[in-house]
């Protein structure tokens, strides 16, 4: 009797501390799972309004090194809590335009300012070639 009655309390005390380890094992893993978790998220739905300048500003910046045109361009973000300011220069509209696009897609709730310099031929020819008047 007492031998059963001990094994009893043995199992119990066993089942008790694997119930604590349990209760406390996922608190100090769940960060690890989150930032796991969601980090596919925030590239899925990068921008929310939550998502620190920081955050903002890589990814905008890792979303630029993607697209072909805009990795060799001369192009930078500076992300505040209220704006984002594109910078820097691109070969044609487009390339500015999809920076531009890039950066309200990441933005959440910022503005976006697009200060970024078109340095490609324009739709009139350089003044040089026109002639005197």
């Amino acid at each position: 009797m007492k031998r059963s009655l001990l094994m009893v309390a043995l199992v119990v005390t066993v089942f008790a501390v694997f119930a604590i380890a349990q209760s406390s094992y996922p608190s100090t893993t769940q960060p690890s799972q989150d930032q796991s978790q969601s980090q596919p998220t925030s590239q899925s739905s990068m921008g929310q309004s939550g998502s620190s300048s920081s955050d903002v500003q890589t990814n905008i910046q890792k979303a630029f090194q993607q697209d072909p045109n805009l990795a060799s361009a001369s192009v930078s973000a500076n992300v505040t809590e209220k704006k984002v300011e594109l910078t820097g220069t691109v070969a044609s509209s487009a390339d500015k335009d999809k920076a531009e696009s890039i950066a309200q897609q990441n933005a959440g709730s910022r503005k976006v300012d697009n200060k970024i310099k078109v340095s490609g031929t324009s739709s009139q020819p350089p003044s040089s070639t026109q002639p005197p008047k």
